[in-house]
């Protein structure tokens, strides 16, 4: 027998991660009812840091979230640049009270799951909001003012608008909207999280760090109001498949270390359990929506990880689509979406560039090496964090 579909008013998000839970929360500020299909069948997040900078956190603050934050972010004072090989200090940027204000807001660090944990509560609170777990999402279809979404179990869902927030693998952009696939990069990313007392002498716990070496960078960052370190290692290596959670090789980190500076190369070797995961980027250009259907986060524009900016770009895209629809009738929905796309792609497209630009800057080798090596020493820091003010500098009520 064929499941009847459900008469549902509610706008349809597949995905409550952080795209998904932020998108829930900023809709329902301005009204609407939304429904979050998780594919999971509880709530957990993946993953060791995520660093907020202050285009983020102010989003966060207008939400609601912040409140469920105390005490769980730590605020980095500085970033600072070490040549992985020799060990030596390269330049150091300004964080802390001189980004906050600069732009306004703070540059947070913290770990993904008490961001997720935040999120969740506050989505929770909401009456307007409903969360369904093991509700995984298999395909969509649109006839005329509604969405039929399909769901594993054989139930199916209308509404007026369906935004897929399900991430890098979205079922949404491959199986509905039809874009290209991933393709890997050739390089992995290891992380783990320590507690600060385990930290080996010579670390800092109170800026984000980032070490450069040939084909190699390691990056870490306080997180839990300073209580942990999050530790992510970035090598050159072979495609290990689709799992954001496999199993990393302790002794195969701990050969890969041996030749690095004695304050790095104790800090890898003291974590016992590492999760691993492979870098992909996108094919050709992704279908970000058609007609009610719409990608956010992820699942439209995944970066790489090299400026710390995929999950707040989820928290840009998420206040920006809030805002577009907010007071609108649905059948100005299709307008409103190519709107969304007019005003965010340009956007997250220089992010991804920039952030792709960064990695290969900081695997660089040789006299590449050397040229990118005395730039960043001769170039004063606080010129050097200007040209991140189109980054850090974004508000949401000036984009829409």
């Amino acid at each position: 027998m064929t499941a009847r579909a459900k008469p549902s008013p509610d706008i349809l998000i597949a995905g409550a991660g952080i795209a998904g839970l932020a998108a829930a929360i900023a809709l329902a500020r301005t009204g609407r009812t939304v429904t979050l299909l998780e594919k999971r069948a509880a709530s957990s997040e993946e993953g060791a840091g995520i660093q907020i900078g202050p285009n983020g956190s102010r989003i966060l603050q207008s939400l609601g979230v912040a409140p469920n934050l105390a005490g769980k972010v730590a605020h980095p004072q500085s970033i600072r640049v070490m040549d992985g090989l020799t060990g030596r200090p390269l330049t150091q940027f300004p964080l802390g009270p001189d980004i906050a204000a600069r732009h306004g807001a703070p540059y947070w660090s913290l770990h993904r799951a008490d961001l997720h944990d935040a999120l969740r509560t506050t989505a929770q609170s909401i009456p307007a909001i409903t969360l369904r777990h093991a509700a995984e999402l298999t395909g969509a279809t649109q006839s005329g003012d509604t969405v039929t979404v399909h769901l594993a179990d054989g139930e199916t869902l209308n509404g007026p608008l369906v935004i897929g927030a399900d991430g890098l693998w979205s079922t949404l952009r491959t199986h509905v909207l039809h874009s290209p696939s991933l393709t890997f990069t050739g390089k992995c990313a290891l992380r783990t999280v320590l507690t600060a007392t385990d930290v080996p002498p010579g670390i800092s716990l109170t800026d984000t760090t980032i070490w450069l070496r040939p084909k190699a960078h390691v990056v870490h960052y306080p997180v839990r109001g300073g209580a942990e370190l999050a530790l992510v290692a970035i090598f050159d290596d072979a495609d290990i498949g689709e799992s954001w959670a496999h199993d990393a090789d302790p002794a195969s980190i701990a050969t890969r270390a041996q030749a690095f500076p004695t304050a790095l190369r104790d800090l890898l070797l003291t974590p016992t359990h590492w999760r691993q995961w492979s870098l992909y980027q996108p094919s050709g250009p992704i279908t970000w929506m058609q007609n009610r259907i719409a990608l956010i986060g992820d699942a439209a524009h995944p970066p790489l990880p090299f400026l710390a900016q995929g999950g707040v770009m989820a928290l840009e895209d998420a206040t920006v689509l809030a805002s577009l629809l907010h007071g609108v009738p649905d059948s100005s929905i299709p307008a409103c979406l190519a709107e969304f796309e007019r005003l965010r792609r340009p956007r997250t497209t220089r992010v991804m560039e920039a952030s792709a630009r960064n990695g290969r800057a900081y695997h660089l080798d040789g006299l590449m090496r050397r040229a990118r090596n005395a730039v960043l020493a001769s170039t004063p820091p606080h010129l050097f964090m200007r040209q991140y003010d189109w980054l850090y500098g974004w508000r949401y009520e000036e984009n829409t």
